[in-house]
């Protein structure tokens, strides 16, 4: 066989060696950075989500907390009784009810 050259073969295969071999160092070098930067991403996110979680305990810590007697001062703030249009039946009529709210 006149067209099968075994010396271009040998040069042909050391070629895809070659090649095959600075392809995998780059896709490893591809590997090493991206887990590098899944590591930085993933510290982030543990950092965000604790100052989620020291926000979340500082909101926990400003809500207001309904009592039994915050109920009963708010129900008879809603009653007002007022006599008459005048101002000062109005007037008389709100100060009664905030001295007997608070």
């Amino acid at each position: 066989m006149p067209f099968l050259n075994v010396r271009a073969l040998g040069y042909a295969l050391i070629a895809v060696c070659v090649l095959s071999t600075a392809w995998i160092t780059k896709l490893k070098f591809e590997i090493s950075s991206l887990n590098n930067a899944y590591a930085s991403k993933q510290a982030e996110a543990q950092s965000c989500a604790a100052s989620l979680s020291l926000q979340n305990a500082a909101i926990k810590s400003l809500q207001i907390k309904a009592s039994g007697l915050n109920e009963d001062k708010i129900k008879s703030v809603s009653k007002i009784y007022i006599k008459d249009k005048g101002c000062e039946s109005e007037l008389r009529a709100y100060k009664m009810l905030f001295n007997s709210a608070f």
